[in-house]
């Protein structure tokens, strides 16, 4: 993660929704005035797109994306490893606050009287859900879910150091139907599907592994 990446630049968005996380939540009582809120977090992705200016990436979908969005070109990460970033974003705060500075600390251990981004919006009548890698741990902040979250990628590194299968930095696969990123993107579409056809609001959290290394792509 680094400066005037897109995964750092909702960096801001924590810091920003820090007031609300630790007061009550200002929300209009119909439902139908609350937004949905789709977060999509990108692991390891830096500022090598098209939108930044590289000379060689092509990413037209992103691209396309920021067009019509606010592009953050000044952001900051709270830290340079994934999971005390994403506690920070997550509760507003700053690893110096928490205390969380290192990948083995959770949120739940850590700071277990925190009201979390998806919690608050819980207690505030939104279903929550959790597709991909959102917090470093799998298990964490389970209380801010409406239900157990969903990651077929993390399952599936598990069940290979299970086996005693090492990881590898590449991998090619058959066909990108296969990618456990693209089954849990798939999901995802299923969910906003369901959720886009009921009354309460909802907060939809989506994270891709990738570009994390191993990197895994279509043979294609």
């Amino acid at each position: 993660m680094r400066q005037g990446s897109p995964y750092t630049a909702l960096a801001l968005f924590g810091f920003l929704f820090s007031s609300c996380v630790h007061s009550e939540m200002a929300m209009p009582d119909d439902a139908s005035e609350r937004p949905n809120i789709l977060l999509i977090s990108i692991d390891d992705l830096r500022p090598d797109l098209g939108s930044y200016g590289h000379p060689v990436a092509k990413t037209p979908s992103l691209d396309a994306f920021a067009k019509s969005s606010v592009l953050f070109e000044k952001a900051y990460s709270q830290q340079a490893v994934c999971g005390p970033s994403r506690a920070a974003l997550l509760t507003g705060l700053r690893p110096s606050t928490t205390g969380i500075k290192t990948l083995k600390q959770s949120v739940s251990d850590t700071v277990p009287n925190i009201t979390t981004l998806n919690k608050s919006f819980k207690q505030s009548g939104y279903e929550t859900i959790s597709i991909g890698k959102i917090y470093h741990h799998a298990n964490d902040d389970l209380g801010g879910w409406s239900k157990a979250p969903y990651d077929v990628t993390r399952d599936f590194y598990q069940d290979r150091r299970e086996q005693g299968i090492p990881r590898v930095a590449y991998e090619a696969w058959e066909s990108e139907e296969l990618l456990p990123d693209a089954k849990n993107v798939n999901h995802a579409l299923k969910e906003l599907e369901r959720l886009s056809q009921q009354r309460e609001p909802f907060f939809l959290a989506v994270g891709l592994h990738s570009p994390h290394p191993p990197v895994q792509i279509a043979k294609k």
